[in-house]
């Protein structure tokens, strides 16, 4: 039995575990959109420093490459979500509608949580983003954000109740992706409900592909694709289990993954690496898609990459990762802004941007793991309860 157990226990280690770093990348990016914009979005920012081109210039634009780490997301929840509907013990259609009804209720925790937290820091004169980006040389993108315009209470009500989800980018903006997230999963759930048993279900992902591939949903779908794949060829996914396959997919995954998608769009990329690679901006994200799919592809393949992965400290980064990803831009228009401007009198720019990072995530490690133990975990068992509430609606019908 124990066995049995421990490869499903590894992989759901190691799948959370990916998703704990790619929230760590949107931090990192997000830091760099606020104190050093030229890092990340290119000479539309005034540079503070001569190095801040490297990021837009060479693989290191890796660490500050949120669209990457986006694509990642969306591939992890279209692969984890259809993962228990394939194969020998897959579930059925009721359980697929219930996994329909309950997944507003597992996001929107952290969702209520995030914007009612930015309408209090927001009247209480908690965000300094403004003042801040006078420094930092974030404007317009960063000096724009949380504006008074949305102290209106019938606005407010409206936002964290009916338009929960499509207005959560207005209070905290980092909730642009929940929105997809959602709708994504719907439209998981929605392409295993029509082709999972199918015949023609290579035709629903030839169709699928056509639709969504200049949309991020494409993610949802090629998740999609590989737990059909992890179950319907299980032995030839064992013979691609090499090391001389897998680590050649990961370079080229992470290659990809770190061009410069913001960057693109104001800056010449002509003599650096990722001139050839610009041709790859019909696809949603760029090359940030295919070089998530080859990086997910690599460590699916690789026991010894899983193995790492499933390390405690990976494992705990994936247990609170949306919980960072829900609060961290909070947190840095708020505390981290208020200690820059504190430090930036006294100190140079690089060593008050270095400690605030520091203290930031200090300060964002310990609050994501409260968020997480009491608000995301509850609200994850409050949607499993109505998943189940709803299946046992459905068996007196089926008993007639």
């Amino acid at each position: 039995m124990q066995s049995s157990e421990t490869p499903r226990r590894q992989k759901q280690i190691y799948i959370e575990s990916i998703r704990g770093l790619a929230a760590l990348v949107v931090v990192l990016t997000h830091f760099a959109v606020v104190f050093y914009p030229n890092a990340v979005d290119g000479s539309r920012y005034q540079a503070h420093e001569k190095w801040e081109r490297l990021f837009w210039t060479t693989p290191l634009n890796l660490l500050v490459g949120g669209r990457f780490a986006v694509c990642v997301f969306f591939i992890l929840s279209g692969y984890v979500l259809s993962l228990p509907y394939f194969g020998a013990n897959a579930r059925d259609n009721d359980h697929l509608l219930a996994a329909v009804v309950k997944r507003p209720f597992r996001l929107g925790g952290m969702v209520v949580f995030s914007e009612v937290a930015a309408v209090i820091l927001l009247l209480s004169g908690g965000f300094f983003n403004v003042t801040a980006s006078l420094r930092t040389f974030s404007i317009p993108h960063f000096s724009s954000l949380w504006p008074h315009e949305l102290v209106n209470f019938k606005t407010i009500l409206m936002d964290l109740t009916a338009r929960m989800f499509q207005s959560g980018l207005k209070y905290d903006v980092p909730l642009w992706t929940i929105e997809i997230e959602l709708y994504g999963s719907i439209l998981t759930f929605g392409f295993l409900l029509l082709f999972r048993n199918s015949r023609l279900r290579f035709l629903g992902y030839f169709l699928a592909i056509v639709c969504f591939h200049h949309t991020l949903y494409i993610g949802f779908i090629i998740g999609i694709g590989i737990a059909d794949l992890a179950n319907t060829f299980p032995n030839l996914l064992g013979s691609l289990r090499r090391g001389f396959i897998t680590w050649p997919l990961l370079l080229a995954g992470l290659l990809l993954g770190s061009f410069p998608y913001q960057a693109d769009q104001w800056s010449g990329l002509q003599g650096t690496i990722y001139e050839p690679l610009g041709k790859l901006t019909f696809l949603a994200a760029g090359p940030s898609m295919p070089g998530a799919l080859l990086v997910f592809a690599a460590i699916f393949l690789s026991p010894h990459l899983q193995n790492l992965l499933s390390h405690s400290v990976f494992a705990f980064l994936g247990r609170i990762s949306y919980s960072v990803y829900a609060v961290h831009f909070l947190v840095l228009g708020s505390f981290s802004c208020w200690l820059f401007l504190l430090l930036n009198d006294r100190l140079g720019y690089d060593a008050s941007c270095a400690i605030t990072g520091l203290l930031s995530l200090i300060v964002l490690i310990p609050l994501s793991y409260l968020l997480t133990k009491y608000i995301d975990e509850p609200a994850t068992k409050a949607a499993n309860s109505i998943g189940t509430l709803w299946l046992n609606t459905k068996e007196p019908f089926k008993a007639k």
